[in-house]
């Protein structure tokens, strides 16, 4: 496993988002403070992504954050998927979401066809 640091962006996010606004021109995925890397088949696969924001006033830049957070962990999951050929394995991504002195951990799971469920 390998640790990347810095505002780093997974190349799978980056094709997901082209596919859902394929006119724009210049579209990068999100941009994760730390990733924990598998490489495989010289592609690497995110098992863990780690965001970290201050304990802002505002409350609506935690929140943004957070959506953002959650579908890049989805994006980790569905690229591990790939890798198990769908359906062959469980497969578990992580989460790590660190706002201010408080630290959420969390694993996301696929139930059923598009179905996630995050404990």
């Amino acid at each position: 496993i390998q640790i990347k640091t810095g505002e780093t962006t997974f190349p799978f996010s980056t094709a997901f988002k082209q596919q859902l606004y394929p006119g724009a021109s210049n579209m990068t995925g999100f941009q994760i403070d730390l990733r924990f890397v598998v490489h495989q088949g010289g592609l690497e696969f995110d098992v863990c992504s780690v965001e970290a924001c201050c304990n802002s006033a505002k409350d609506d830049k935690i929140i943004a954050d957070e959506g953002k957070f959650n579908r890049e962990v989805k994006d980790n999951l569905n690229e591990m998927m790939s890798l198990v050929r769908y359906g062959s394995r469980a497969c578990t991504v992580w989460g790590v979401q660190i706002i201010g002195p408080s630290c959420l951990i969390f694993s996301l799971h696929l139930s059923d066809q598009g179905l996630y469920i995050a404990l």
